[in-house]
């Protein structure tokens, strides 16, 4: 199932004051007594303690329709399965970041599939309410699965011009900035009466902005590729090296000719100062053997 969760929705319910414990009523409405959640079915580090195949809605038949568009439940879908545990209960809702929902009465307990959510967008906001009298009451999480984003690009390189470079992102990239960059490297090469060899080199580099768009993962959400079009021409820097000019000997001889040329082309894909992709092409060697 698509999703992406909005910080403005996580804050709204984070913000409903929700007081109470495990098998405590609040004290704020005890006609629709609330239970927090405090983390049943996660691990201290933040993993699902279970994670079932293959995926189950524990008996409240959601996933017949789990898809926005009316489809079943797939493998790669992410969902939490909760169940609260309040007998004498005679309804239940529960609060989640992307709002409340009614809970599903099956058997002894109330249970809904949601989404998934990470424990830290849980933590201080998810919570259930019910109706009537109970006793032993708790709120957790049975089992569930993170979910498989199926469109994380693979195998694409960046060809200069547009493309797509694939990030496989736990988490969105934060202020990426991409840059493109071509690097020619050019020597020229010439011969003294005496024999000496020598040569004169200029380093050129280019740069450019590149406009990225990021692809989102269609389960997770989160930033999975990008991507890239090429932008305008940002910088440009130069140099020499090699002999302190064209011709120049230093073995006693006179310049006797030309002995070639090199020329290579390096391009060079940055985000955030940090090379992704790198090609070198070697555009011409004219020399003969030296």
């Amino acid at each position: 199932m698509n999703r992406i969760i909005k910080a403005a929705a996580i804050a709204a319910t984070a913000g409903l004051g929700v007081i109470g414990t495990t098998g405590a009523a609040s004290a704020a409405n005890p006609a629709n007594p609330t239970i927090s959640w405090t983390g049943n079915g996660f691990s201290a580090a933040g993993t699902l303690n279970s994670v079932p195949s293959p995926v189950s809605d524990g008996g409240t038949g959601q996933f017949a329709t789990w898809d926005k568009d009316g489809s079943a439940v797939d493998a790669n879908d992410g969902y939490l399965l909760w169940v609260l545990t309040a007998n004498g209960a005679t309804s239940a809702k529960i609060n989640l970041p992307d709002g409340p929902h009614d809970m599903i009465k099956v058997g002894g307990t109330f249970k809904f599939a949601s989404e998934y959510f990470s424990k830290a967008e849980l933590m201080g906001g998810a919570s259930a309410t019910y109706t009537g009298t109970a006793k032993n009451v708790n709120l957790t999480v049975s089992h569930g699965q993170v979910g498989f984003d199926t469109n994380v690009p693979s195998g694409v390189t960046w060809d200069g011009q547009s493309g797509t470079v694939g990030k496989d992102a736990v988490g969105d990239i934060t202020d990426p900035s991409f840059t493109f960059e071509r690097a020619f490297h050019t020597e020229t090469w010439w011969v003294s009466s005496n024999g000496g060899q020598y040569h004169r080199d200029q380093d050129v580099r280019n740069a450019y902005a590149v406009t990225a768009t990021p692809i989102l993962g269609d389960e997770t959400g989160n930033v999975v590729g990008w991507s890239l079009t090429m932008g305008a021409y940002v910088s440009f820097e130069g140099a020499y090296s090699g002999a302190p000019f064209v011709g120049y000997t230093d073995d006693g001889g006179a310049f006797s000719g030309f002995a070639g040329h090199v020329q290579t082309a390096t391009e060079f894909l940055k985000m955030n100062g940090t090379t992704l992709q790198s090609k070198i092409t070697l555009q011409s060697d004219t020399r003969p053997a030296l």
